[in-house]
C-alpha cells in the first residue's frame, strides 16, 4: 500500500532532503514572496514553506506544477495541517464512495464558477439553514430513481 511516509520505495522525509526538492521549493518561494493564506511577505522575517495541495503517490515532491502547491508561513502551514485533520476526522468517517465522487464533483465545479472563499460562505449559509436542507432533500428524493 503505498503512503505519504513511502513515496517512490524512499521515504518522503528522506525525499524533502533531495537538492532536486531544494531547488524546487526554493523557485517556488522565491517567485511568490508572501504566505498565501495571512499575506505576511518574507520581507518580515517569516519562513516560508510549499505545501503540496495534493499528493500524488507516483510523482516525487519536485514533479508537481508551480500551480500544485502552495506558500505559506510556518504558522499557517501548521495550521493548514491541523484543519486537514479535523476535515478528515469530521468529515471522511461519513461519506461514502458514491457520497465522496458527488462532493468532490460538485466542488470542483463550484470552484471553477466562483471565488473559493465567497462559494464557502454561501455554503454555510445553506448548511445552517434547515429549511434549505429539507427543501433540497425532497426535491432530490422525488428526482431519484
Amino acid at each position: 500500500m503505498k503512503t505519504i511516509g513511502n513515496v517512490i520505495g524512499e521515504s518522503y522525509r528522506d525525499l524533502l532532503g533531495k537538492d532536486e526538492w531544494m531547488e524546487f521549493s526554493k523557485s517556488i518561494r522565491e517567485t511568490r514572496n508572501e504566505c498565501e493564506a495571512c499575506r505576511i511577505p518574507k520581507s518580515k522575517g517569516v519562513q516560508l514553506h510549499v505545501h503540496h495541495l495534493f499528493y500524488d503517490f507516483d510523482r516525487k515532491p519536485w514533479e508537481y506544477d508551480a500551480t500544485e502547491v502552495v506558500v505559506l508561513c510556518s504558522n499557517c502551514h501548521q495550521g493548514m495541517h491541523d484543519q486537514l485533520k479535523q476535515f478528515r476526522k469530521h468529515v471522511f468517517r461519513h461519506l461514502k464512495p458514491r457520497t465522496f465522487q458527488v462532493l468532490n464533483g460538485a466542488l470542483a465545479v463550484a470552484l471553477t464558477k466562483y471565488d473559493p472563499l465567497t462559494f464557502v460562505h454561501a455554503l454555510a449559509e445553506i448548511v445552517s439553514n434547515e429549511r434549505l436542507i429539507q427543501n433540497h432533500a425532497a426535491a432530490w428524493s422525488k428526482q431519484s430513481p
